[in-house]
C-alpha cells in the first residue's frame, strides 16, 4: 500500500475535459492510475469537488497545466549586477507587454547560464494572462485541490520527448521539430528543440467544429494549415537554424484520421501522432494513449525532476 506522502496529480485543464494522472514520487516515477472528467459534468453541479471525488482521486496536491493565448516565452539575455537586479530588469519587460497588450501577466524566468566577468545571464521567461491564470487555479480549488505549480503544456511535451529521445535507437527521431496540439477549442503549433520553445502560437479553432457542418470543417482545417504556413515561414525567415526534422501531431483531433492525414498532406515534414514515442517511455502504461495524456505525462516528468534534485540536495 503506497503512502500519501510523495503522491501528486498531474491536471491538464482542457476545455471540454480534464485529464488526469495520480503518481508516486519517489526515486522512480510510478503511474498510479489516470482517466478524465468532463468539465460540463464538474461545474454544472452544485458542489464540483463532489463530483470529482467520484473520478475515485483523493490527491490534493496539484500540478496543473492549461493553453491559453495570452502565453509569452521569451529566451533573454540581459546584464544585471544580479539576481535582484535580474529580476527587476525581467520584470520591466513584462511590464511592456502588459502595457502594449493591455493586460496584466503572471510571469517567471529560469536562469540557464551566467558569465560572471560580463554580467550578462541567459534566462527563459515566461507569463500569462493574470485574470486567465487566477481563473484556472480558481477551478482547481473548487475540486478540493492545492495547485502547487503551473506548467507550460508545450514544456510538457519537449519533456517527454528529450525522454523518449534518450531511450531510442531511430536515426529518425531528431530536432528542431513542429509540434501540434489539436484541441478541443484550440490548437497550438510550436517550434521546439530539446532546451527551448523557438517560436509559438495559437489560434481559436478547435476539433469541436468537426461536430459542424462540411463548411465549418473544411474553414477548420484550413486555418490549421494557414497556423502552421505562418510557424513555418516565421521559423525560416527569422532564425538562421537547422531544417526542421519532423512533426508530432496530438490532442482529441489527432485521433481523428482524415485531420492525421489532411495535415499529413499539407507539411512536408515526416508527420506522425506523439503516440508513436510510446514504446521509448518506460513508465508509461500499456493501455494509456499517449496523443490524450502527453500533457499530464510531461508536467509529471517535471515533478520527478525537482524531487530528484531535492532529494539530491538533501543527501
Amino acid at each position: 500500500m503506497f503512502s500519501f506522502l510523495n503522491r501528486i496529480i498531474a491536471l491538464d485543464l482542457g476545455n471540454y475535459s480534464y485529464k488526469y494522472i495520480e503518481a508516486q514520487l519517489t526515486d522512480k516515477l510510478q503511474i498510479l492510475r489516470y482517466g478524465s472528467c468532463s468539465t460540463k459534468q464538474l461545474y454544472n453541479s452544485v458542489e464540483p469537488a463532489k463530483t470529482w471525488k467520484k473520478t475515485g482521486s483523493r490527491i490534493k496536491n496539484a500540478v496543473i497545466s492549461f493553453q491559453h493565448k495570452s502565453l509569452i516565452t521569451r529566451e533573454l539575455e540581459l546584464k544585471a549586477y544580479d539576481e535582484n537586479h535580474l529580476y527587476s530588469i525581467i520584470q520591466e519587460e513584462f511590464n511592456k507587454y502588459q502595457t502594449d497588450l493591455k493586460e496584466e501577466y503572471d510571469y517567471d524566468f529560469k536562469i540557464q547560464s551566467h558569465i560572471e566577468e560580463s554580467g550578462i545571464y541567459l534566462t527563459k521567461a515566461a507569463g500569462i494572462s493574470k485574470k486567465a491564470n487566477r481563473e484556472y487555479i480558481d477551478k482547481v480549488l473548487r475540486l478540493g485541490m492545492r495547485p502547487k505549480a503551473v506548467d507550460i503544456q508545450i514544456n510538457a511535451i519537449i519533456r517527454i520527448m528529450r525522454r523518449a529521445f534518450k531511450h531510442s535507437s531511430s536515426p529518425s527521431l531528431k530536432v528542431p521539430c513542429l509540434l501540434i496540439d489539436l484541441g478541443y477549442s484550440n490548437t497550438t503549433a510550436a517550434i521546439v528543440n530539446f532546451n527551448e520553445i523557438i517560436a509559438l502560437k495559437s489560434i481559436s479553432a478547435g476539433c469541436s467544429m468537426l461536430n459542424e457542418s462540411h463548411e465549418v470543417q473544411e474553414k477548420y482545417l484550413r486555418d490549421i494549415t494557414l497556423l502552421l504556413n505562418q510557424i513555418t515561414d516565421h521559423y525560416i525567415y527569422s532564425y538562421n537554424s537547422e531544417e526542421l526534422k519532423q512533426a508530432f501531431l496530438y490532442g482529441g483531433g489527432s485521433l481523428s484520421n482524415a485531420v492525421f492525414d489532411y495535415l499529413s498532406g499539407q507539411i512536408p515534414l515526416p508527420c506522425n501522432r506523439i503516440n508513436v514515442l510510446a514504446p521509448f517511455l518506460p513508465d508509461l502504461p500499456s493501455d494509456m494513449d499517449l496523443n490524450l495524456y502527453c500533457n499530464c505525462l510531461g508536467s509529471l516528468y517535471r515533478q520527478e525532476e525537482n524531487f530528484t534534485r531535492k532529494e539530491i540536495k538533501n543527501d
